[in-house]
This record gives structure tokens, sequence and C-alpha cells, in this order.
């Protein structure tokens, strides 16, 4: 889709955590094809902030590319 349409795209949402037993979307590969066609990640982190592991993640995907957005809410309030 990418690869086709990717101008037509304003971005790509992927998550990190959410309700069991769903896993989180995988990080690393989403942002790597994302970077290669030039469209922003929008990472939901939903709760993410409370996992070791989802900062761990976002971490090692801030330090990979460029466009790269993530966005954190805890109780209802959104953090930037």
């Amino acid at each position: 889709m990418l690869e086709q349409r990717g101008e037509e795209i304003l971005c790509v949402l992927s998550t990190t955590s959410c309700f069991a037993p769903r896993s989180p979307d995988s990080l690393e590969a989403i942002s790597g094809i994302c970077q290669m066609h030039n469209v922003p990640h929008l990472v939901n982190n939903a709760y993410g902030l409370q996992s070791e592991e989802c900062v761990r993640r976002l971490n090692a995907v801030c330090h990979v590319t460029l466009l790269f957005f993530a966005v954190d809410s805890f109780k209802g309030r959104i953090i930037h």
C-alpha cells in the first residue's frame, strides 16, 4: 500500500499496549517501512508510560527514524 499510494497516506497508526490478549505492534519494523516511504508513524502509547517494555520500544524506535510521533495518555490527559 505504501509503495503504491504513499503520497496519499497521512500516517501509519500503531499501538504499544492494549488490553490482553493482544500483543504490541512491531514498532521497529513499522517505523522502518514508514521511513523508507517518507510517511509519518503515529504510535498510540496509551498507558504505555507505565510499562518499561513499551518505553524501551519507543526509545529504540526514536534512535532509528526521524518521522516518529508518540501519543501518551494517563487518566485521560495527553502528555507531550
